[in-house]
């Protein structure tokens, strides 16, 4: 059984997300000076429509919001470990900085 008929919450996230993406690189403002912004922002935005999309579409089955944060906090650790390695193993072999 879907929680929600009516998945309004993804839907604005989506739409969002389609505008901030579909804006002319030639129009957005210039950057703060704060390195890797654009990826901060990217990481935000698509964080937002996974929770609303886990907030509209999960099965009722007692899961809450801290579950879906910890499943996306194992994800990250675990993709930052392999990156972790994979970076030591370029590093070790001479071929990467």
């Amino acid at each position: 059984m879907v929680r929600s008929t009516r998945p309004w919450l993804s839907a604005a996230a989506l739409a969002l997300i389609l505008i901030a993406v579909l804006i002319p690189g030639s129009d957005l403002p210039d950057n703060p000076g704060i390195p890797g912004l654009d990826k901060i922002v990217h990481f935000i935005l698509f964080a937002m429509l996974a929770a609303a999309i886990m907030r509209d579409f999960s099965p009722i089955s007692g899961r809450g919001i801290l579950d879906g944060i910890a499943d996306m906090v194992g994800f990250i650790t675990g993709i930052s470990i392999l990156l972790a390695i994979a970076h030591r193993s370029r590093v070790r072999r001479g071929t990467g900085a």
